[in-house]
């Protein structure tokens, strides 16, 4: 090796030393999908339409008949609480096709009388009058579909234990609907979901799937589950290597809904979690996430590529197991054709894979997607041209000299100085901290060279960059500021500005 290869090896690794791999890892943050409970009462609503064909006459009522319907509230609650049987489930149904009215259903009319609730939940076991307790957990179910307050009510009145003991009734019908109440409740928020989850739902859950139920069940269930998957905190489970197995032999099934939601589900337990990336890793399911990827509907390729997007989180090697499954040149084609969702999603990642190793980084770099990420920082939507800001800072702050030259040669200096003037703390830093890296570099050569220019420094100043370095140094963000400084200081002591004085030193 020789003297300048020392030189440059030992700078590097100096300037490294100070932002790991695991410093340049960005969690992801606000990008799950949540579906919304617009969505879901939607989908609930088609399914109660299937459900019961008798129900079409009165889903068909006119607001004058609702209206008529809602003022008798008060009589039915009353026959539920005090009347015989006949009579109770009679005026279950009554409130339950009114709970079923798929625009503003009248629950909070409803919930405003004392007992309902818990003779909704004390119908739930009537084993022996199974329409009643149908039509309770029908009525339970439209009730969690509503606002978290209308949930919270729900579980509080003690129909969980139920309802975790009625998904595995032999009743296919109070099987599937008491599926949709779980899935409404872990739906809402994480402290309802882990409510859930101490109910013992989760095993029973798995115990329906191995069962091989009938197509309807299981796409409650794998919804279900998706549900009890999704929210953040993680899930805390007994055992989610007996989920994680049951879900991944859902992705060789022939339905799309059952394969979407086992890979969101997926998705989403091995979003940051290093144990479950290990473990769905040694699985060897990254080639057939992969090959999702090519699956011409977002249903499937945005699950798959979000999964993928959370292994490259985890260490080098899983990140090479990954590359090694052929990704790049079908994220390549994302980033060309993909709808937005997609293209910002598969930025992410590659900006997770530019955290790697030299090896991991050139290999982007062999694909072309430097010009291609450029492109799009230059005029994609803000949430795209944010994720590709970081794969352009990461290419720099982790690559080595070859690949930064290549970098710069590119316009990656045009870039972080165009991107100064966005209004985004972690993204001004990041370009702060490559313009420092490229700064550095360019002093090195400087010191080699006859003349001892800055190459890369005279580049910011042809662009504007020292500009708008010294508008950050009043930045109320404290590295901003500090960074900056540091940045004009030893790079453009000759600048005149009027940010700062030498007194503030």
């Amino acid at each position: 090796m020789s003297c300048f290869e020392k030189k440059l090896k030992k700078r590097r690794q100096k300037f490294k030393s100070k932002n790991t791999r695991e410093d340049r890892l960005r969690s992801r943050v606000n990008l799950t999908i949540n579906l919304s409970r617009k969505l879901r009462e939607q989908t609930l609503q088609k399914k109660r339409n299937i459900n019961t064909s008798s129900d079409q006459t009165i889903l068909e009522l006119t607001d004058e008949q609702i209206e008529e319907e809602v003022q008798n509230i008060p009589n039915y609650i009353n026959k539920m609480i005090n009347g015989n049987i006949d009579e109770q489930y009679t005026s279950t149904q009554r409130i339950r096709v009114l709970l079923s009215i798929e625009k503003d259903p009248p629950i909070n009319e409803i919930l405003e009388h004392n007992g309902i609730l818990t003779t909704l939940v004390k119908f739930l076991d009537y084993d022996n009058h199974q329409r009643l307790q149908f039509e309770a957990a029908w009525s339970l179910t439209n009730i969690a579909a509503g606002l978290t307050e209308h949930t919270r009510m729900v579980i509080n009145a003690g129909s969980l234990p139920a309802f975790s003991r009625l998904i595995i009734s032999k009743n296919e019908s109070i099987q599937e609907q008491s599926i949709w109440a779980i899935g409404n409740i872990a739906g809402d928020c994480a402290e309802f979901r882990d409510k859930v989850i101490e109910n013992g739902v989760v095993f029973n859950l798995i115990n329906i799937i191995e069962s091989n139920p009938r197509i309807e069940i299981l796409k409650s269930t794998t919804w279900a589950l998706c549900n009890i998957c999704r929210a953040k905190p993680h899930p805390e489970l007994k055992d989610p290597n007996a989920l994680i197995s049951v879900l991944i032999g859902l992705l060789d099934f022939q339905d799309i809904k059952v394969v979407s939601d086992s890979c969101w589900s997926l998705c989403y337990l091995a979003d940051g979690q290093p144990d479950v990336i290990e473990y769905v890793v040694d699985q060897d399911i990254c080639p057939k996430m992969v090959n999702f990827l090519k699956y011409p509907s977002p249903i499937i390729n945005t699950p798959a590529l979000r999964f993928l997007g959370n292994i490259v989180t985890g260490t080098d090697e899983q990140t090479q197991t990954v590359l090694n499954c052929g990704v790049l040149p079908i994220l390549f084609e994302l980033l060309i054709q993909g709808n937005t969702l997609n293209r910002k999603e598969v930025c992410w990642t590659l900006s997770n894979i530019c955290a790697g190793s030299p090896e991991q980084i050139q290999a982007v770099i062999d694909q072309k997607f430097v010009p291609l990420v450029i492109e799009i920082l230059k005029k994609d939507t803000y949430a795209v041209r944010k994720e590709a800001a970081w794969t352009i800072s990461n290419l720099v702050y982790m690559g080595n000299v070859k690949q930064m030259i290549y970098l710069i040669n590119n316009g990656a200096i045009d870039i972080f100085c165009d991107l100064l003037s966005l209004n985004d703390v972690k993204i001004l830093n990041s370009c702060l901290e490559s313009l420092t890296k490229i700064l550095k570099l360019g002093d090195f050569f400087a010191k080699m060279s006859e003349n001892q220019v800055n190459r890369c420094a005279q580049k910011i100043d042809e662009v504007g960059g020292i500009e708008k370095i010294d508008l950050l140094y009043k930045h109320q963000n404290v590295l901003l500021s500090k960074t900056s400084k540091y940045i004009l200081d030893k790079y453009f002591p000759n600048y005149v500005t009027e940010n700062y004085s030498e007194e503030e030193d």
